[in-house]
């Protein structure tokens, strides 16, 4: 039911931003924005019940949990840096929306590196 909303709402703002486009641009822009908060909003409220069941995954998974983490926060990167690069995009700023991609790829690539460590360990014990 949620999803029936946030694509009505998205499609009227859009129709509303269209038709001001040609007359009124900064509300335009606006709209854009205020719709972009307003779905990342409706995402975060989501957020509660994503973080329930992956508590009870950790309960499963126990000392393993340490990978499932980093994956998790590669996703939430991921995700936040998407939404800010479309942000920027609407807005007109490519250069700041790359430049955030680039920092977003680092940051992951910094977050993934105890697993790459892992395996580099992994494969030095083998190799012995």
């Amino acid at each position: 039911m949620d999803i029936t909303k946030i694509v009505l709402l998205s499609l009227a703002g859009i129709f509303l931003g269209v038709q001001l486009k040609g007359s009124r641009q900064e509300f335009s822009f606006y709209i854009g924005i205020v719709l972009s908060m307003v779905i990342f909003g409706a995402g975060m409220d989501k957020l509660g019940a994503v973080l329930n069941g992956f508590s009870q995954i950790k309960g499963f998974m126990g000392e393993q949990y340490t990978y499932f983490s980093i994956l998790l926060k590669v996703i939430g990167i991921t995700y936040l840096c998407e939404f800010a690069c479309s942000v920027c995009k609407d807005a007109g700023y490519s250069s700041v929306a790359g430049q955030i991609e680039l920092f977003g790829k680092l940051t992951v690539l910094l977050a993934g590196m105890p697993v790459i460590l892992a395996v580099i360990q992994t494969i030095q014990e083998f190799a012995l």
